[in-house]
């Protein structure tokens, strides 16, 4: 009997609006592509570091959405960016500095880089 899909966990719902899939989720967050796609489905809900994980990617997408409203998440996600020591915004998220990647945003949202 095939699994009865609902929803997709509130901390997964803006992230897929946004144009990422459950396998960039799970890079994202350091899980495993299978349980990326079971939250994306509604079988079960983030706990724990993943949750943590992603609440700040949501945050991250966020403010991407406020300073860069034409952007593509997943496009400029995974774009070398000279402010983060030409590493993509993803790879800065998957080593944990998601905040360095929020003050980013927040500096081109104010006119920093224009």
């Amino acid at each position: 009997m095939p699994a009865v899909r609902t929803r997709p966990s509130k901390e997964v719902a803006p992230l897929l609006d946004a144009g990422l899939d459950p396998p960039a989720i799970a890079r994202l967050t350091g899980r495993s592509t299978r349980t990326a796609e079971r939250w994306a489905n509604g079988e079960t809900n983030p706990r724990g570091e993943g949750r943590k994980r992603l609440l700040a990617l949501g945050g991250v997408v966020e403010a991407l959405a406020a300073a860069l409203p034409r952007a593509d998440p997943a496009d400029w996600l995974q774009r070398p960016n000279v402010e983060l020591d030409f590493d993509s915004p993803a790879e800065a998220i998957e080593h944990g500095e998601a905040k360095r990647v929020l003050a980013l945003l927040t500096a081109i949202g104010e006119g920093a880089y224009l």
